[in-house]
């Protein structure tokens, strides 16, 4: 369904009379039509900051060059600033400084991305409030910059983890990214047989299978089981062989207020959509999966923020992202992961059907003032799926949401 207040604001007509009164209009979002490349910052200008001990500065520059863009020293659409390295707090006021000196001016769709140290990383509590610090500043900073399309997230780096800055530059520096803003995305050491691999085709010749999908106009197969059945994970053996990717998408929401809702909307909601994972999963790791798989597992903003009438779904997303949380360091002792998307407000046929009054809400209670598109959510689950890309990202959840309000 079509957001018309966005597609106003978006007009010339629109801007005028958006302008005139002190509106906020949504902006327009600088989304990558393009499969991945090996160069997708090609033409854009890039500027690096950092403190004086900074720990990766040289690497972030060597990765910008090879992803394409060209080191500027004003008016870049891309920032970077490297924080880790900073041993105390009086360090940050380096972090003011470069941010106070290049956001004048920042064009619209910038994209900016602070680097800094692992909690677990860190020497002394001086340093680990100095990184902590860096999450606040970032999503506050998120919030400044969204009106015009831009976007800022916080990269942690724990001791290891520093080959996979690559990837993850490339995939929030880009249009792959462009509804992911406000975030933390943690970088960890990955098994030692897992290194960095091609940009361009990240996911080529790999077997993939996505539970609640349609995926004829792909070229792929339909498996038509039910996901809750016991033998479930048996079935998708059967019929897909060994898995690189596995991708729990399938999900419902029955709504009530629980002291209304029947049992039946308590045990649908719960057996699609956490007791299935948790079973399928099981079965599959018994020797279903190819060394270095990854899991991408679909949760919601519902299970951090929660919402009346869904106890149900917001207990299994909720679940979701701890079951997540736990399972990555048994599988990361095989060289496999596990993540969580986190999605928002995104124009699906679900969030069509709600009523008018709470869909305009819903697509402006976020830094962008806007709902996602089903493509951004696509965009973070190739992210989090292609292990040359996230190869360090494991156990986290990634929110999808244009920095909503809830739960943030």
């Amino acid at each position: 369904m079509s957001d018309r207040y966005l597609e106003l604001a978006q007009s010339s007509l629109g801007r005028q009379f958006f302008s005139a009164l002190n509106l906020p209009g949504p902006p327009r979002l600088l989304r990558e039509p393009q499969a991945y490349n090996a160069q997708p910052l090609a033409g854009k200008g890039a500027i690096v900051g950092g403190v004086a001990q900074a720990r990766y500065r040289s690497g972030v520059e060597a990765v910008l060059r090879g992803a394409g863009a060209t080191l500027a020293e004003s008016a870049a659409p891309l920032l970077v600033f490297d924080a880790a390295g900073a041993s105390g707090p009086a360090e940050l006021k380096t972090l003011y400084s470069f941010f106070h000196q290049n956001l004048e001016g920042l064009p619209s769709g910038a994209r900016i991305v602070v680097i800094g140290r692992a909690a677990s990383s860190c020497e002394s509590a001086a340093e680990a409030a100095t990184a902590g610090a860096l999450s606040g500043f970032v999503k506050s900073l998120a919030k400044e910059i969204g009106r015009k399309g831009s976007a800022a997230n916080l990269i942690t780096v724990a001791d290891g983890a520093e080959p996979w800055l690559d990837g993850a530059l490339r995939f929030l520096l880009s249009g792959h990214s462009a509804y992911v803003t406000g975030q933390v995305l943690p970088l960890t050491p990955s098994a030692k047989s897992l290194q960095p691999g091609d940009f361009s085709r990240p996911l080529s010749g790999k077997t993939a299978l996505v539970t609640g999908a349609t995926l004829h106009p792909l070229g792929g197969r339909a498996v038509l089981l039910d996901v809750t059945a016991a033998d479930a994970g048996a079935r998708i053996a059967e019929a897909a062989g060994k898995l690189d990717l596995l991708v729990h998408n399938a999900g419902v929401t029955r709504d009530k207020l629980l002291r209304k809702m029947p049992e039946h909307y308590w045990d649908m909601v719960l057996g699609i959509n956490l007791e299935a994972i948790v079973r399928i999963n099981e079965q599959l790791l018994a020797g279903n999966l190819k060394p270095q798989a990854r899991l991408v597992c679909i949760a919601s903003i519902g299970g951090i923020a929660g919402n009346a009438g869904q106890t149900n779904y917001a207990a299994t997303k909720s679940g979701v992202i701890s079951y997540v949380a736990a399972l990555a360091p048994q599988l990361a002792e095989r060289g496999m992961a596990i993540n969580a998307v986190a999605p928002g407000f995104i124009e699906t046929q679900m969030t069509a059907s709600i009523p008018a009054a709470n869909r305009f809400f819903g697509r402006r209670m976020s830094a962008l003032l806007q709902g996602g598109l089903p493509e951004d959510i696509a965009e973070a689950v190739t992210f989090l799926g292609a292990a040359p890309l996230s190869g360090g990202v494991n156990g986290a959840t990634l929110r999808v949401c244009g920095q909503n309000w809830l739960g943030a």
